[in-house]
């Protein structure tokens, strides 16, 4: 029952991150809340390999304080106009549930789209997400990987939630970019 419950939850969670709904007359929005004393989880981009202009990227998520996750939310934003994004690998297989759409790269709209759960929190302190494969084309710029549309309550693109007694809660701070 226990297992169904945190299933239900964590479907629950993924879908409710998406993009605002218009709301019906007396419908409410599901929000999360904000765990201040808990925001100390991190999301990052790490360089795991070079070859030339190809990269491998990992998306690694950090959790000193070892408070349970439920479910990771990671939308990277990129110019697809400098950058090709291709071979997104889920490397963390305790990430079984995922959101419609959101296992994906969209180069169209220059997101990488990652909304995940596990049926049973995790409390690793630093866990490797997800990898995939950055071609940077030479140009004057610097192109830049960046989370999107990151919120302190969760209720945007980029969220790390927690699952306990008081109720959705989000413990992922303002994650950084990566200059290619």
């Amino acid at each position: 029952m226990h297992r169904l419950f945190a299933l239900l939850m964590g479907i629950l969670l993924l879908s409710s991150c998406g993009a605002p709904r218009e709301r019906s007359a007396g419908s409410e929005e599901l929000r999360h809340g904000t765990a201040p004393e808990s925001l100390t989880a991190s999301l990052q981009f790490r360089i795991l390999e070079e070859r030339g202009l190809a990269r491998t990227v990992g998306i690694v998520v950090s959790n000193p304080a070892n408070i349970p996750i439920q479910s990771v939310r990671s939308w990277v934003r990129f110019d697809p106009a400098f950058l090709t994004i291709q071979n997104l690998s889920m490397e963390d297989d305790r990430f079984t549930l995922f959101a419609p759409g959101e296992r994906a790269i969209a180069s169209g709209e220059g997101l990488l789209k990652i909304g995940a759960a596990s049926r049973e929190p995790i409390r690793d302190r630093e866990m490797l997400l997800a990898t995939f494969m950055v071609r940077v084309r030479s140009s004057p710029q610097h192109p830049l990987l960046s989370f999107e549309d990151w919120r302190p309550d969760g209720n945007g693109h980029t969220a790390i939630l927690s699952l306990g007694p008081g109720g959705t809660r989000n413990i992922l701070q303002e994650p950084s970019s990566l200059s290619l």
